[in-house]
């Protein structure tokens, strides 16, 4: 035998030439080829012809949870059926409208995101409806200052300032002592008396309040002295001396015959009660005149009410002295 020559499978599919019809795919066999429906697609023997596959209807579950099978020529898409979620491939991601800036909250209100939404909600100091409308909060409506601070509101907070006599003490307001400092405004002869946010000016016994200074109270011209009727009533700065006429002894608040030095004679019993009494008296008087002084000092000095409360007790004391 001569030569011979061995043959080769020619691969027709591979060569250019387009052997198979629309929407079908060629598969090589050893010596010829076939011509078979692309994916996608089956062969429908009635017509002669490869059809598209419905993958929607024929499997109810070709798509993931939250999304909707479409179907398309030759192939089918999962898209999202559900709003505030993006296809992600065959998948539905959950879109965060707060980062993206497409949500609806308003002013003053805070976007926290949720599995396919959002939500508004009003920021602290604000109450309403974070997609309709936060409005201030007025907390100085409710006790949340001190004592001795008052409240003042402001844009979805509230600031705590100390009271006119008060100072700032960290976190708290503590009285600030006019008479300790030169901010009080005393004269000449009175006295500074610190009250809580305040202070008077009193005069000291034995003056008192004439416009805004304090002068000397001649008690003998007033007829407050307590001398004895058979004694003589000398003014002094602040106070008056009582001094037995001639001839008589005692300490000008009670005077007789009977006393040396201000002491009774032992068998005078007469004159040791006389004069225990107009002693007496005299502590009694003095009394009196400390009460007129404050009470009268207070009511010049044009306190407050609520200043009133904190003398009261002095005065109620100095009143039960005088009607000791």
């Amino acid at each position: 035998m001569g030569n011979s020559e061995s043959c080769a499978d020619v691969d027709e599919c591979s060569v250019g030439y387009n052997l198979c019809g629309e929407k079908q795919a060629c598969s090589n066999v050893l010596g010829n080829f076939q011509c078979k429906c692309a994916q996608g697609y089956s062969y429908d023997s009635g017509s002669g012809s490869c059809k598209d596959v419905d993958e929607c209807s024929n499997a109810r579950d070709v798509c993931p949870y939250l999304t909707e099978c479409i179907n398309t020529d030759g192939s089918f898409i999962c898209d999202c059926n559900e709003p505030g979620y993006l296809a992600d491939g065959n998948n539905c991601v959950d879109i965060d409208e707060c980062e993206i800036g497409s949500h609806s909250c308003l002013e003053n209100s805070t976007c926290v995101n949720a599995a396919g939404s959002f939500r508004c909600f009003c920021n602290k100091g604000f109450t309403g409806d974070g997609s309709k409308g936060c409005y201030d909060i007025d907390e100085c409506r409710i006790e949340v200052c001190g004592d001795y601070e008052f409240c003042v509101n402001t844009e979805g907070s509230f600031s705590c300032v100390c009271k006119q006599g008060f100072i700032a003490m960290g976190a708290t307001c503590k009285d600030a002592d006019e008479c300790g400092s030169d901010e009080a405004a005393c004269l000449h002869d009175a006295v500074c008396v610190n009250l809580p946010g305040s202070y008077v000016c009193q005069c000291k016994p034995g003056y008192h309040i004439i416009d805004i200074a304090c002068h000397d109270i001649n008690e003998c011209q007033q007829d407050l002295a307590e001398c004895d009727e058979q004694a003589a009533c000398y003014n002094t700065d602040g106070s008056y001396l009582c001094i037995c006429n001639k001839g008589l002894y005692g300490d000008g608040f009670y005077c007789s015959e009977s006393v040396l030095d201000g002491q009774c004679l032992e068998e005078d019993e007469e004159c040791a009660a006389a004069l225990s009494e107009r002693r007496r008296e005299k502590s009694k008087t003095r009394s009196k005149s400390a009460y007129a002084a404050v009470k009268k000092s207070v009511a010049q000095a044009f306190l407050k009410p609520s200043e009133w409360l904190l003398m009261f007790p002095i005065i109620l004391f100095c009143q039960f002295l005088s009607v000791m």
